[in-house]
């Protein structure tokens, strides 16, 4: 609600109130009139009575607006906490990061973020603090940074984008022991998506924010001083470019800045700058008459937004600083679990790929009937072991083997084979895999594992209790979703990889043993393949001799 309609609401209500009134007043005296020459007394009690309700009726709608403006000037405009933390606090979420850490097998990424907890704990050390301008493009960050300064801290222009990079300054303020570090950054709203990017990083280092308007916020900025608040991020919002505008202008953006912000940022920290003020023309009149005009440069006004840094910085700086380390390490350890979860979901879809190429090739080399298929296809409890072990769920043998028989069943009840005959039966005759001599039953096979092997990941990472209706319901999304043109090509692929490897295994034959000198011969290793490929049927197969195969 704004303060125009906040003033004109009394007025409104005022003359409300008094319609009513006259209403009610037309109405008692008409009934009293047309009551009275019958009975007196009943026009009197009905009059009496109607004035009583609407006395009533008036109290109640005056309790009722006086609890609105109560409840509306109770209402709490505190700015959101800065989060507590101290060096020991920030040490324990850095440790189990570290633990986490220790537990990704990808070697590259586990080195970066072992280097970002290394920056951390020098961060958590350092007593400078980081004093970031942030805002949109072309509100005047950097001149505000050269205001602070007192010299010149970079290129500055009316367009967008002009400072497309972070760059850090070191300001001394007075009264204020220790160098800070100034901070710009690129604005909101750059053209092309890097140099957001950047300043939104840059933020998350900060101790101190200071939010640069060039008028009133519009629909970004807030979303931006919303994210800062949730962040505990302490910001300053200053009004720049005053010097652009009438005083009484200025004043009245002031108000709706404050009011706009004033659920997480206290009044004080609005404040109006002038970083680069335009310079004034002067009209010199010479004793002849003539006018020359100069223009006089003006020094910059930042005398408010230097006086409340220093306040704010001087009574808690150092729990700022603490606060934003803690920040910055409960964010690492969230990057942590993002990657150890990807982490083990890739490792567990190699589990599930080489479970599926073992079925199919066990039912490529002997058929199965329907029952038996479907059977074969579901997970086996050793990889369910294995799958357990990944995602650190303890699971007893005897465990795994009755999922594995459960998930068989729901397969079955779901008619799991004749579904996945369909899905990749289509599909099968359009590839090599048919002329190779990959049956539909083994393409088949594979796809149940696939699909029983992935709903149970889905389990896994879900970490509810086991549901039978829960997983035939995963098992159903399953069938209708996975990518039955991906999984075919993934089978060719395999059975092109095998067929290659046949081809260059090289062919070993005896030789007979020599009378001077004995000599033993050994095969040559086969070709490296994948494990549990798919059987190929070769049209020719090569013979392989052995020794001691032919007789001397």
């Amino acid at each position: 609600m704004t303060a125009h309609v906040r003033q004109a609401m009394p007025l409104a209500v005022a003359i409300g109130g008094l319609v009513c009134l006259n209403g009610v007043t037309g109405s008692i005296a008409h009934l009293y009139d047309s009551v009275a020459p019958y009975s007196p007394a009943l026009a009197n009690g009905l009059s009496a009575l109607l004035i009583l309700g609407s006395l009533g009726l008036l109290g109640t709608a005056g309790w009722w607006w006086r609890s609105l403006r109560s409840g509306a000037e109770a209402k709490p405009h505190r700015p959101r906490r800065i989060l507590k933390a101290t060096p020991a606090r920030i040490e324990r979420e850095l440790a189990k990061a570290e633990q986490a850490i220790a537990k990704l097998h990808d070697e590259v990424i586990r080195r970066s973020l072992t280097k970002r907890v290394r920056a951390a704990r020098t961060d958590v050390k350092s007593e400078r603090l980081r004093l970031v301008m942030f805002g949109t493009s072309s509100a005047g960050k950097t001149s505000a940074i050269a205001a602070l300064l007192g010299h010149h801290a970079g290129e500055t222009a009316p367009t967008l984008g002009t400072t497309t990079r972070g760059r850090t300054h070191t300001y001394t303020l007075p009264g204020f022991g220790g160098d800070i570090d100034l901070i710009d950054t690129p604005g909101l709203q750059t053209v092309g998506a890097c140099g957001e990017a950047e300043a939104k990083q840059l933020v998350t280092k900060a101790d101190l924010v200071v939010f640069v308007a060039a008028e009133d916020i519009d629909a970004i900025e807030f979303a931006a001083l919303q994210l800062l608040s949730q962040q505990c991020k302490r910001t300053i919002l200053a009004l720049n470019k005053t010097d652009c505008r009438l005083p009484a202008d200025n004043q009245l953006i002031l108000e709706r800045l404050r009011e706009k912000t004033q659920p997480w940022m206290p009044t004080e920290n609005v404040v109006e700058i002038a970083a680069a003020p335009a310079p004034m023309a002067v009209r010199h009149v010479a004793d002849d008459g003539s006018v020359t005009e100069t223009e006089v440069p003006r020094e910059p006004d930042v005398r408010s937004l230097t006086e409340r840094v220093g306040k704010i910085l001087q009574r808690e700086g150092k729990q700022l600083h603490l606060a934003a380390a803690m920040v910055r390490a409960q964010n690492l350890a969230a990057s942590v679990d993002t990657a150890i979860s990807r982490d083990r979901r890739g490792r567990a879809e190699r589990v599930v790929r080489r479970m599926q190429w073992a079925t199919a090739g066990a039912v490529a080399a002997t058929p199965l009937p329907v029952l038996d298929l479907v059977a074969a296809a579901a997970m086996n409890a050793r990889t369910i072991t294995e799958l357990h072990d990944i995602y650190e769920r303890e699971i007893s043998f005897e465990q795994a083997q009755k999922m594995a028989r459960v998930l068989g069943k729901l397969l079955l009840k779901l008619g799991g084979a004749e579904l996945a005959s369909q899905a990749v039966g289509s599909l099968l005759k359009a590839t090599p895999l048919a002329a190779a001599g990959v049956t539909l039953q083994a393409a088949s096979a594979a796809y149940l594992t696939r699909v029983a092997g992935l709903s149970y990941l889905d389990w896994l990472e879900s970490e509810t209790p086991w549901n039978e209706r829960t997983m035939l319901a995963r098992l159903r999304s399953q069938l209708q979703h996975v990518n039955r043109t991906k999984f075919i090509r993934q089978a060719v692929a395999q059975t092109l990889k095998l067929m290659r490897a046949k081809e260059e295994q090289p062919i070993v034959r005896k030789r007979k043993p020599s009378a001077q000198k004995s000599r033993t011969v050994r095969a040559l290793p086969a070709a490296t393949a994948e494990p549990l490929a798919l059987p190929v049927r070769e049209s020719s197969p090569r013979r392989v001799e052995r020794v001691g195969d032919r007789a001397s």
